[in-house]
């Protein structure tokens, strides 16, 4: 698709994000008198991870955080989400994501849609990942934000990476900037990998790869 009509493609979305948006105004701006333009951070907010993601999963649950962090709002009728991030699917298009991922080899029979709504991946028991909201999740810890990621290319990738470990830590860790590493994980080449001399690896809780979990005194 050339540049051209991918910019189409995405100033239509966000113009329907926008539109709903304003129909339900959440924070009373339209009301108030303001345009539509009022919810500019937050369209731009939803369109942009969603061009990551290339899909719906969860919308309701990033809808919801996109608002309660710019407004630092609780909301509590949770339904308002449900329904907005329906109409959005209806308007946007069929949600072929889950059947689309589904069908390649490495992600077969490994996808559901949790309870909550979030999109989780189970390679194995000891590696588990979610995608919530605009976050991405390995074992309930924080890994990234989705709006860095093209999810589709993170999950294959997880599942097909075999020369890798995933180092798990209790707590987070604030890690250089040139370091590929993430704060509640490191990820090391299997070549590389020296338990021992791993930074703090007194902190680590468990170590894994696509296969299996490493017994940490295997280090």
């Amino acid at each position: 698709m050339g540049e051209t009509n991918l910019n189409s493609v995405r100033l239509r979305r966000r113009k329907i994000i926008s539109k709903i948006i304003a129909k339900y105004d959440l924070e009373d701006l339209i009301k108030a008198g303001f345009s539509e333009d009022g919810y500019d951070l937050e369209v731009d907010k939803i369109e942009t991870v969603l061009n990551c993601r290339k899909n719906f999963v969860a919308l309701n649950e990033l809808i919801k955080t996109v608002f309660s962090k710019q407004f630092l709002t609780k909301y509590p009728n949770g339904e308002i989400f449900d329904e907005m991030a329906k109409e959005l699917v209806q308007k946007l298009g069929e949600n072929t994501f889950l059947s689309e991922l589904d069908k390649l080899k490495a992600l077969n029979g490994k996808l559901e849609v949790g309870e909550n709504g979030s999109l989780k991946l189970t390679i194995h028991k000891d590696f588990v990942v979610e995608a919530i909201g605009a976050e991405l999740f390995i074992n309930g810890k924080f890994f990234e934000e989705l709006e860095n990621l093209d999810l589709k290319e993170t999950l294959v990738e997880f599942a097909k990476n075999d020369g890798v470990y995933y180092c798990q830590y209790i707590t987070r860790h604030r890690w250089q900037k040139s370091d590929k590493s993430y704060p509640h994980f490191k990820i090391v080449s299997k070549n590389e990998y020296d338990f021992f001399k791993l930074p703090n690896f007194e902190d680590i809780e468990c170590v894994f790869d696509i296969e299996k979990a490493i017994p940490i005194s295997e280090g």
